[in-house]
Order: C-alpha cells, then structure tokens, then sequence
C-alpha cells in the first residue's frame, strides 16, 4: 500500500514512535541540536526506507487549476500532495509527462478525520489518447485530451503511517498504462461539491536523496496538521460546507429531523412517566 511521507505497516508502529519522539526532541532543539541527535534521527529514517514497505515524498497546496498544477518531474518517484479543498479552491491538479507504454500509478485519499467519514474523491486523469467526455466535470478539460474516471472503492483501505502517526482512508488505486506520448493531468475533487480535505499520490519508486533530515522534521508537522491529530498544534471544530447550497454538511445530511426529535423528547419522557410511574 502506497501513502504518505514513509509508508509501512502497522508492524513498524514502535519504529514510528521513537521516530516521532526523536524529531520532536530535535523540534524543541533547533538552536542547540546536536550531531548526535542528527544521526539517530538519520539511523531511524533509513531504518523505515530499507523496510519492504512504499514511501511518498509529500508536497502541499493548493494546486487548484490546471494553471497552478503541482509539477510532477518524473512520474516514477513516489509523491503526495495534500490539500485542503474550499469552495474557492475546489479541485487538486498534478501536471506530469510520460512516455507511451508507460504505467501510471494513481492513488488517492482522506484523511482519517471523523467529520470526513463520507467524504469521497474522485479523480480523472486527463491525457492525449483517452477516451471523450461521457459526463459533465467541475474543469475544462484541455484540447487534445480525453478523460479516465477514477471512482471511489465501495469501501475505503485503512491506513496507517508509523512515521507521522497518522491515519488515512484509501478509496482509489490504480494503474494505468498510458499508450501515447505526452503531457496530463491527475485532478481529484469531491463530486458532490463539498469542502474537505483530500490526497493524490502517483509514483512508485522511493528516492530521498535531496531530502535532509530538517525536511522529515518539517513534514512531520504539517502531515499532522492536515489529519489535524493535534500533536503539534491546537485543533479547532470545523464544519465542512456543500458549496451549492451553502448549507454545512450537518444540515445538508440531516437536514432538521435530528434537531427537531429534541423538541419531542421532555414530552416523550413525561408521557412514560405518566403510563409507566417512573422513568425506567
């Protein structure tokens, strides 16, 4: 399974707890780190690499249009991007080059947040070759390119990354062999138009060669931030909103009838009380 900074199974949760507590010591350290605390922290990290598992270098956005598309350089190394999707920042672009006969690895998804349970992504992939639009999108899709629909699983992969200590919920993965020469597109969005938070990943092969250990510190912290576990900084209540409607996400599922049934409960329970002479 493909996710996140450093991806691993459940099996690595202890590595992912010393990892974690080694970068927040160097966190709390920065002016007065030590070479020691550097090359435990190093040790740790390639200890996760060398383990049978898959890795994402993680990016952030926005990357809301095919203007600001995140710059995929080579479709072969592993990335992720995470972004938080508005109603003014509504779709996640990533712009990529292959070649024909190329495999193309998709994976998307949210992350583990209570409120984002029955939040689901769609993704297409935009490029020269594909077939035509079968339905209306949310974007333009650009001269010369047909369109592939990625829709979510039935049900979402759980996952779990020891690095960053956080959850995610899987619900697209797949490969696609591209048959032509050229530039595309991998956008994802919500399809019912609500605001949320979503992923998209492609690539297979780990390279962390550029990557210096401030980096894994830094995406230590913002990884969290997005799936808002509260490690690093404080988590306030959010409420997402269907931008067609305006409405919350609260109201639109439920509509009045939960708040509504409140109005009937002390006459409920006095009628009982009534019939039965006493609460139980």
């Amino acid at each position: 399974m493909i996710l996140d900074s450093l991806a691993m199974t459940k099996r690595g949760s202890s590595l992912g707890f010393w990892t974690h507590h080694a970068s927040f010591s160097l966190q709390k350290n920065t002016t007065e780190t030590t070479p020691y605390i550097k090359e435990l922290i190093m040790i740790l990290f390639l200890a996760i690499l060398c383990t049978d598992s898959w890795a994402h270098k993680p990016s952030f956005g926005p990357n809301p249009s095919q203007e600001n598309a995140f710059q995929v350089l080579d479709p072969n190394i592993s990335i992720v991007v995470y972004q938080e999707i508005t109603c003014e920042e509504s779709q996640l672009w990533l712009e990529f080059s292959a070649e024909a006969g190329f495999e193309l690895y998709v994976q998307g998804g949210i992350p583990e947040i209570a409120r984002l349970e029955e939040y689901y992504p769609h993704i297409a992939v935009l490029y020269p070759g594909f077939p035509e639009p079968d339905r209306d999108y949310p974007f333009r899709i650009p001269d010369g390119m047909g369109v592939l629909l990625l829709e979510p699983d039935t049900s979402p992969s759980d996952f779990y990354e020891p690095f960053t200590q956080t959850s995610s919920w899987i619900w697209i993965e797949q490969t696609i062999a591209l048959t032509q020469t050229g530039t595309g597109y991998i956008v994802g969005w919500n399809d019912d138009m609500d605001t949320g938070k979503l992923w998209l990943a492609t690539g297979v092969v780990e390279d962390f060669s550029d990557v210096s250990v401030s980096d894994f510190i830094i995406w230590n912290e913002y990884v969290n931030d997005f799936h808002e576990t509260g490690k690093f900084n404080p988590v306030y209540p959010k409420e997402e909103q269907n931008c067609m409607t305006n409405d919350t996400i609260e109201e639109s599922k439920d509509g009045c009838a939960g708040g509504a049934a409140w109005l009937f409960l002390p006459l409920l329970l006095n009628r009982r009380r009534k019939t039965t002479g006493q609460w139980s």
